[in-house]
């Protein structure tokens, strides 16, 4: 009797040796350029889907953030911190983070990096953007549909890529139900400065604009809006709560984007490039129409919405000119993601200078 409980004793060992550990979980830290506090906007939209990313982790996920971080040299300073903690992946949540991240995934090739809105590569940085200018072309429609002057106004941060082309896109949308509409453009060189983008609301307003819309991290231009009692388009969330005359808003949601790149770090299978979200991989989003919107215009943005998630049209498919009359885009042709990224002029119908 002694020698068979000895013998399952050791059998027990033995076994215990073979049934593998737990495996480490993976570390994923993010970088804002803004509060999480904010309860809208980009950063939020970002700031949802690391806590998202960790509660579906069941304990294999670890996350952090450090928000607020403004210059080059706190990038800098945080980027070189996550890596002394062994963070895996390093999310930069800010195109302006690109230079910070391409230094710091040069120091560290054994880490992945994630990089917003960016187009500077290396082996271990994966460029992600979201092809926000979709939904902007659908809220365009009910921007047409909705404005009794014909003109919109476009609160824009920095006259970049990815703010021009969600300019354009949705004065096309505009234009696609009324040939006549404007689009104007400020810039108010911010992502987040609550009183300069209300001011610069109010004076679009005051000019005659009944539908206003923003690229900015704050509810600022819609809560403007709902005070001088015109429509307006969120953007980065749905801030309906602001106002009751948001038309929709056009949101992203990075949650399975990131599980996606937090699977392959944990396989060994992380690559670089250019990661494009939109519409069919429910990436970019819309909130829920007004419900003020006539069905008509209902039913024109949702068959739009469609067709772009299946892939059957495009909002920059030629005949397309400049605002100066220009054909830029020729009938037959549709923009690639490499013309889209270095887009840099206005289409006709925008009221606006970038710079």
């Amino acid at each position: 009797m002694f020698m068979r409980k000895l013998h399952w004793v050791i059998l027990s060992f033995v076994l215990a040796d073979q049934v593998p550990a737990d495996p480490a979980p993976v570390e994923v830290a993010f970088l804002y350029g803004g509060p999480v506090n904010a309860g809208v906007g980009w950063v939020h939209g970002h700031e949802l889907a690391r806590q998202a990313l960790e509660q579906q982790g069941s304990g294999q996920v670890k996350t952090r953030f450090v928000e607020k971080v403004t210059t080059s040299g706190d990038a800098q300073r945080v980027l070189r911190q996550f890596a002394r903690d062994k963070q895996q992946m390093i999310v930069g949540a800010s195109f302006s983070f690109m230079n910070p991240i391409v230094a710091a995934a040069k120091e560290n090739p054994n880490l992945a990096y994630l990089c917003a809105s960016c187009y500077k590569n290396a082996p271990n940085i994966q460029n992600y953007l979201a092809a926000t200018y979709q939904g902007r072309y659908v809220a365009g429609i009910l921007a047409g549909y909705m404005s009794k002057s014909g003109i919109a106004a476009y609160i824009g941060s920095f006259p970049f890529p990815e703010v021009i082309r969600d300019v354009n896109a949705f004065q096309l949308g505009m234009r696609s139900v009324n040939p006549k509409a404007v689009l104007r453009v400020t810039w108010v060189n911010t992502w987040d400065d609550p009183q300069k983008e209300i001011e610069a609301a109010q004076l679009m307003v005051a000019q005659g604009a009944d539908v206003v819309t923003a690229h900015n991290d704050s509810a600022s231009v819609i809560i403007a809006a709902e005070r001088a009692g015109v429509y307006s388009v969120a953007y980065g969330s749905d801030m309906s709560a602001f106002s009751s005359k948001q038309l929709t808003a056009i949101v992203q949601n990075w949650t399975p984007y990131f599980t996606q790149q937090m699977n392959a770090v944990r396989s060994g299978t992380f690559k670089g490039g250019t990661y494009w979200g939109d519409v069919s991989d429910g990436v970019v989003t819309l909130a829920p129409f007004n419900p003020a919107i006539p069905a008509e215009a209902t039913t024109k943005a949702n068959q739009a919405l469609e067709e772009l998630r299946q892939h059957r049209s495009d909002v920059f498919a030629g005949p397309i000119r400049d605002q100066a009359g220009k054909e830029v885009v020729a009938a037959g042709i549709t923009l690639d993601h490499s013309a889209l990224s270095g887009m840099n002029y206005f289409v006709e119908g925008v009221e606006g200078i970038l710079q």
